[in-house]
């Protein structure tokens, strides 16, 4: 199995067949365990800490897919990256270790959001309906490039567009459309503050 779509890695999940989940938790393993590992790793964690969370993400995830919530999601493994990464932000918090962390967590540095943004409920909620605003792809791209920091030819292969300088174009396009609704609505920009 060199590589599942997203559909049939959604289905695998789904399916009652004992043998569809495997192969579907086995692709994820194979495709995602070193790189949650290694973002863990960097980010104050153990090899064990690693397993930890990506046992919990694959439970997350195959919950979700039971309860038929994976539907729009149009990249899984950025979806299960986003799963580990936010249990290990929870891990880390809860034990307070979120302190100098290797990669910044601002999703939209170029609004200037700062991080208390990002961790306050209302805040998030409202870069969340301002992404959502945009529309499902700029608002992928935008999580990938910001949150994930995705390198573009990453983004290209995960988006499926056909080169890197499109992928640069359709961000700078997203962002621009981000800025002008915050530039239309000054209490927003207030918010973010």
């Amino acid at each position: 199995m060199d590589r599942l779509s997203d559909d049939l890695l959604i289905e695998k999940l789904k399916s009652t067949v004992y043998t569809d989940n495997d192969e579907a938790m086995s692709f994820l393993y194979k495709v995602m365990y070193r790189k949650v590992a290694y973002f863990i790793q960097k980010n104050k964690g153990t090899e064990q800490d690693a397993d930890d969370i990506f046992q919990d993400a694959l439970i997350a995830l195959y919950k979700l897919s039971k309860a038929d919530r994976l539907q729009s999601v149009n990249n899984v493994q950025a979806y299960f990256f986003s799963i580990c990464k936010n249990l290990w932000y929870k891990t880390l918090k809860k034990n307070q270790k979120i302190t100098g962390l290797t990669e910044e967590h601002h999703l939209l540095p170029e609004v200037e959001v700062p991080m208390q943004a990002i961790l306050s409920k209302e805040k998030n909620q409202l870069l969340n309906q301002l992404l959502g605003n945009l529309g499902e792809q700029c608002k992928q791209i935008l999580i990938h490039y910001y949150y994930e920091r995705l390198k573009m030819k990453e983004i290209k292969k995960l988006m499926n567009f056909s080169s890197e300088q499109v992928t640069k174009n359709k961000k700078f396009a997203c962002m621009k459309k981000l800025k002008e609704i915050i530039n239309a609505n000054p209490s927003l920009e207030a918010l973010l503050k």
